[in-house]
């Protein structure tokens, strides 16, 4: 496993816990990962907003690379400029599609700020992700944006057959009756496997090994070179993983040594990243 290059990470559950706060061991591991010659990538779930909102401690950011994947790798995130830049954005025709069908109640995540169709709208969204509400816009028709990662639709009505077309795809919202509508195919392994060929050269994840938690990590752990499932993963992400931590990821770091790994060797896998 001497070729192993990158160490790509999500960040909530997996490095942080649900305050923001470094988990036991992390700094120290991610560093010595880094004195064994990988790179690090951090790949999170979180959009611009709620990125910034957590306020990590520069000694956790600064071990990572300058370019940081958001959004599920919809975002790149220059951490030295502090500049966010849309990868992948919804369509224009998206939003004038859903307020002409009838939604009311909306979120929008539109120029890297939110903006909702109502206060009521707007008070919904800063409870569930702990944000002042004063820091989310209120416009009913979401306009004056120009462009807009994804919008969350918290009508429960369903979405009508056919009406966001193929470029776009609507999933269940953390369990709610909500629906996230977002770029389709949507997926951590995809962004950063773009990424890698831009800025590195690389052609795949063969030279990467990969932890994560949730079920949108399921494609980056089955695709890596190595995917390490931490304790308490989510079942779907635990399947599609080489390998799944009994114990604190800080104790794995600790005793992490490249050649001490099992490489899988099978075809690429396809994964379906749709929900």
């Amino acid at each position: 496993m001497a070729d192993l290059a990158f160490a790509a990470f999500d960040l909530d559950g997996t490095l942080v816990d649900e305050r923001g706060v470094p988990l036991p061991g992390t700094i120290e591991g991610l560093a010595q990962l880094r004195d064994h010659g990988l790179t690090l990538l951090l790949v999170t779930g979180r959009s611009t907003v709620l990125f910034t909102a957590l306020g990590l401690p520069e000694r956790l950011l600064e071990l990572f690379g300058p370019h940081l994947l958001l959004d599920n790798g919809n975002v790149e995130y220059d951490r030295a400029a502090a500049r966010a830049t849309y990868r992948r954005a919804l369509p224009r025709e998206v939003v004038p599609a859903l307020l002409a069908a009838g939604f009311s109640e909306m979120v929008a995540e539109s120029d890297h700020r939110y903006v909702a169709t109502s206060r009521r709208a707007s008070t919904w969204f800063a409870m569930a992700h702990r944000l002042p509400r004063s820091s989310i816009d209120v416009d009913p028709q979401l306009g004056g944006r120009t462009q807009v990662g994804s919008v969350l639709v918290l009508d429960r009505v369903p979405l009508p057959e056919g009406l966001l077309g193929g470029a776009v795809e609507a999933i269940p919202f953390a369990g709610t009756a909500a629906k996230l509508v977002r770029p389709a195919g949507t997926c951590k392994s995809a962004a950063l496997t773009a990424l890698l060929a831009e800025r590195a050269g690389e052609a795949d994840l063969k030279r990467v090994i990969a932890f994560g938690d949730g079920r949108n990590d399921r494609c980056l752990l089955a695709t890596a070179a190595v995917g390490v499932a931490v304790a308490d993963s989510h079942a779907d992400a635990a399947a599609r993983a080489t390998m799944r931590l009994s114990g604190p990821i800080g104790d794995f770091l600790a005793a992490f040594h490249p050649d001490a790994l099992v490489r899988r060797d099978r075809p690429d896998v396809v994964e379906d990243c749709a929900h």
